[in-house]
């Protein structure tokens, strides 16, 4: 008997010892490699930061945004789900395992003819300082963006072009200049109130978009 009850114990430590093994093994595993696409994880900012998909560009083996930033991973934003009509791209998102991802970029043509999408909220802390070229190009029903991140700089050749029902741009920084709107950013974009941190900043933002094919647009401060 007590053979037995030794032989169990044995057999229990082995059979605990095997499950740490594997699942070592498996969180392993469950680290996106370079190129692997997810959709956001994090509760923040709800549904309309979930339906976001981001590609990785770096691997990361961080679980909070608090980690060393050598273990947070990048990505860049890709895409939305289908029927998505209001999306929010954060900072951090994090995949379905929990690993978090600091976001550098959107793709070039990331949601180009998306006709679903009404909204963009693009948050601060992104590791990027311009709207790729044509990113929202065909959007033809966007009616709002609000970019929060202060450090943005350049908008670039057909970001919102032919985003024909765009009416109310916010974007809180001040660092855009008139070379950083590039060629063609808001053509065909019918009327946009442009929103900035103050009216004379606004004024010269809804300027150059006009002059880089908005036909027509107005301006205010910010609340």
């Amino acid at each position: 008997m007590k053979g037995k009850k030794q032989l169990g114990l044995m057999l229990m430590t082995f059979a605990i010892a095997l499950v740490m093994c594997f699942g070592v093994k498996l969180q392993a595993k469950a680290q996106l490699n370079k190129d692997a696409e997810f959709y956001n994880t994090g509760i923040g900012n709800g549904e309309a930061a979930q339906v976001v998909k981001y590609i990785v560009t770096k691997k990361s083996s961080a679980k909070s945004s608090e980690e060393a930033e050598s273990k947070i991973g990048e990505c860049k934003v890709v895409g939305a789900k289908k029927g998505a009509t209001a999306i929010i791209i954060q900072a951090y998102p994090k995949d379905e395992d929990g690993y978090v991802y600091h976001t550098v970029g959107i793709c070039n043509g990331a949601f180009k003819n998306n006709k679903k999408i009404k909204t963009v909220q693009i948050n601060a802390g992104l590791g990027f300082t311009d709207i790729a070229p044509s990113a929202f190009s065909g959007c033809t029903n966007l009616k709002k963006v609000v970019i929060q991140d202060p450090n943005l700089k350049t908008i670039k050749e057909r970001a919102f072009y032919n985003c024909k029902k765009l009416e109310s741009f916010e974007i809180k920084s001040k660092k855009l200049t008139k070379s950083g709107v590039k060629s063609n950013a808001f053509k065909n974009v019918k009327n946009v109130k442009v929103y900035a941190p103050s009216k004379s900043v606004a004024k010269k933002y809804a300027t150059w978009f006009k002059k880089r094919g908005a036909k027509a647009t107005s301006f205010a401060a910010i609340d």
